[in-house]
């Protein structure tokens, strides 16, 4: 009997692990204490080697992508080798992404949740950093908005998924860069998740594109 694999908890297990790290991170980095802030700078600063080639040491950087990684929990979900290996690639990903996006900003750039703020409330914020949302809120004004939708249609019609990752980093340095007088924050749990099913065949992948489309395209509040 084939056995089955819960896609939907792998990608859950994905965002809960790059969430986890980034609250770690964000945290540290945006307090007040000058040491723990010191050592977040130095994890950032390591984490966007790991989506590139100059990634000098799986043995110097692998921790801070692999710490809490467990293998019994991947398999409760039945999850093959292959499987496994996309969670981590989606992991790895996410993380060297925030990395990119919160360079040089001083303000946490991963929506959190907050002390005691509710499940509803987390909920309606995280939907508005969403990445489609986020994606436009790079330029508002779709008319204006060519270089950000033609880099969203490059990730549609990629072949693999080193050509998505390309351009999901090119959207996110565009969001670094924009114009509009607000930062543009993401939730870094929903991307995640989105970039382990991007790596599946199929129906999973057009789910997380239709989302990211109708995200893209609803209408937006520039002032929050």
């Amino acid at each position: 009997m084939e056995k089955h694999v819960d896609h939907a908890a792998l990608a859950r297990e994905a965002g809960r692990l790059a969430n986890s790290k980034i609250a770690s991170i964000q945290c540290r980095y945006t307090g007040q204490n000058n040491a723990a802030s010191a050592r977040a700078r130095a994890e950032l600063a390591q984490l966007r080697k790991i989506n590139g080639s100059n990634n000098d040491s799986w043995f110097a950087t692998g921790g801070l992508v692999l710490e809490g990684w467990s293998r019994e929990r991947m398999e409760q979900f039945g999850a093959s080798g292959s499987d496994e290996g996309r969670v981590f690639c989606a992991l790895k990903s996410t993380l060297g992404l925030y990395a990119l996006h919160q360079q040089s900003k001083s303000i946490g750039c991963a929506v959190l949740r907050n002390k005691d703020e509710s499940d509803e409330d987390y909920r309606a914020r995280a939907a508005r950093a969403s990445f489609g949302r986020a994606c436009r809120l790079i330029e508002p004004k779709l008319d204006e908005a060519a270089c950000v939708r033609r880099r969203l249609m490059a990730i549609e019609r990629a072949n693999d998924f080193d050509a998505v990752l390309y351009n999901v980093r090119s959207l996110i340095r565009l969001m670094k860069r924009s114009k509009t007088d607000q930062l543009i924050r993401l939730d870094y749990w929903a991307l995640a998740r989105d970039l382990y099913l991007l790596q599946l065949p199929g129906g999973w992948q057009e789910n997380v594109l239709s989302r990211w489309s109708q995200d893209y395209f609803a209408s937006v509040e520039t002032h929050e």
